[in-house]
């Protein structure tokens, strides 16, 4: 499965982009070119209680990806981006690594340009994009501390 492939080499938290790409990047720089790519989560009851709120990250035109403890409760999932709701299906996921794969038809959104995690240095700046409590897009700043 494509999914799977994908999931297996990818994302760290939702929005995280390797220290390298960004390296001659200013935050603000980061934030325009990436937060195209980071959308708004919903996990809901088929009565429509939300049970799950995170982010996601397109990494192909109409693929997903989110961590799988944000829609683990949910039966029914919908993507927010601006004023736009949409469905979302579930189509793989990686229980170890915690990475859950959506299709999402009809959102055109720019995939994420993922970086090589090789290339990681303890001591890089690094950014994450995502949406904490219900808070649309926001940008944190940090450094890598340990690698696994």
């Amino acid at each position: 499965m494509a999914a799977g492939r994908l999931i297996r080499t990818l994302v760290l938290g939702g929005g995280v982009l390797t220290a390298q790409p960004c390296a001659a990047l200013t935050a603000e720089q980061v934030y325009k070119y990436v937060s195209r790519s980071v959308v708004m989560l919903y996990a809901a009851e088929p009565s429509g209680r939300i049970v799950g709120r995170g982010s996601g990250v397109f990494m192909r035109k109409d693929l997903l990806v989110t961590n799988c403890h944000v829609i683990a409760r949910g039966k029914v999932f919908m993507v927010g981006h601006g004023k736009k709701r949409l469905p979302a299906r579930l189509v793989g996921y990686d229980a170890d690594k915690d990475l859950c794969a959506l299709d999402v038809q009809g959102l055109n959104v720019a995939p994420a340009r993922v970086g090589d995690a090789k290339t990681a240095r303890v001591g890089q700046r690094v950014y994450a994009i995502g949406t904490p409590e219900g808070f649309e897009l926001t940008l944190s700043e940090g450094l890598i501390s340990g690698l696994r």
